[in-house]
């Protein structure tokens, strides 16, 4: 992933996804139908000490009649630039609801 110096990747995202909400653990985008959670896990990479990668989860579910959300879709991204990661987030996410989640 690209160097981002003191920010995690979903602080960077935030630039590329102005309508999402950062919790302070994940980006998070939310209507009457659909709920998104863009989450980052990283992990020690074994075989070069000190170095780590990161993981974007991101998490589609659905909103029942009842107001329950079950999980549709979850896919993991560990591109190595963020700008081509927020591209391939947005096109999973508009495919997984069939929306444009980005504003005009």
């Amino acid at each position: 992933m690209d160097k981002v110096e003191n920010q995690s990747y979903l602080k960077k995202l935030i630039e590329f996804f102005p309508t999402a909400v950062y919790t302070g653990s994940m980006l998070v985008f939310i209507s009457d139908k659909w709920n998104v959670e863009v989450l980052e896990h990283t992990e020690k990479i074994y075989s070069s000490p000190g170095k780590s990668i990161s993981t974007i989860r991101v998490n589609v579910y659905k909103t029942m009649q009842d107001s329950t959300q079950v999980l549709v879709h979850s896919t993991d991204f560990t591109l190595t630039n963020c700008r081509e990661l927020a591209a391939q987030i947005e096109k999973y996410i508009q495919n997984a609801i069939d929306v444009l989640i980005k504003e005009k």
